[in-house]
């Protein structure tokens, strides 16, 4: 992506493949196959510790040593061979979260234009004995295991973006984890509005962005929004799909605690 809007999706245009550097590592360097609860143990208590209601504590994160060497670990790891489509999906998450933190340490940030060029698209992470970047973890790992739920587990250390949880996704409970996080997401005023008299909604831009994977999933958008919104006369207004729907901008400013 070279024009990039205000508003626009992190991941709208591809990049080129990594460099030779990243050719090299994936064919010479040994990958370690582990679990996630293995890998991710460090990330899960710092998550539980330092993860308000969303609110992310990135000193705590950049002070930590146990942090600093699981993204060291996740350079040379990968799901195990015999890891179900849940448990890699699970590890891809964790593995996006995590990144997408020390992005931030590492004084990167998506709140301006050329900073989202930046953060999504030109920086490198050495991950799972290659290198590539989140826009590339996000679409070639997490976007293509065809869920649409995974847009409200991926966060991107912004303000608009899903909360980032407190706990660790794992592939032994991800249906209901991702039932979970997708189902607060929608029914979250600050970040989706229905008026049901009017029937308008002013909703989330990731539902513009990725409005093709969740007409798929549930026929149309509105559709979608209707399996997962709790009140039972916005379910049904949803379903006769006549609303007008109209999207917010997108506040990239930081989820959470600058660091000093």
């Amino acid at each position: 992506m070279m024009t990039t809007t205000a508003n626009s999706s992190p991941g709208m245009a591809r990049k080129f493949p990594g460099s030779l550097l990243a050719l090299a590592l994936a064919l010479f360097a040994p990958t370690l196959a582990a679990e996630p609860a293995e890998v991710f143990a460090p990330f899960g208590e710092l998550l539980a510790a330092s993860v308000t209601e969303g609110d992310v504590d990135y000193p705590a994160f950049a002070g930590s040593s146990e942090f600093a060497s699981m993204m060291a670990a996740l350079a040379k790891t990968a799901p195990a061979p015999s890891a179900s489509g849940d448990e890699k999906l699970a590890f891809y998450i964790n593995a996006y979260n995590a990144t997408s933190i020390q992005g931030i340490l590492d004084g990167y940030s998506p709140s301006t234009l050329w900073g989202r060029l930046r953060f999504f698209k030109r920086r490198e992470y050495a991950l799972l004995n290659t290198s590539m970047t989140l826009f590339e973890l996000e679409h070639d790992f997490i976007i293509a295991a065809g869920d649409p739920r995974i847009h409200f587990a991926i966060v991107c250390s912004s303000k608009s973006c899903p909360p980032l949880q407190s706990w660790l996704f794992d592939g032994a409970s991800l249906g209901t984890q991702l039932d979970e996080v997708t189902a607060a997401f929608i029914n979250n005023p600050a970040s989706n509005r229905f008026d049901i008299e009017r029937r308008k909604a002013d909703l989330s831009r990731i539902f513009d962005w990725y409005e093709d994977e969740f007409e798929t999933a549930g026929g149309s958008l509105q559709g979608y929004l209707a399996q997962y919104v709790t009140d039972d006369r916005l379910r049904e207004s949803l379903e006769n799909d006549d609303w007008d729907l109209d999207f917010q901008d997108y506040d990239w400013s930081l989820n959470g605690t600058k660091l000093p």
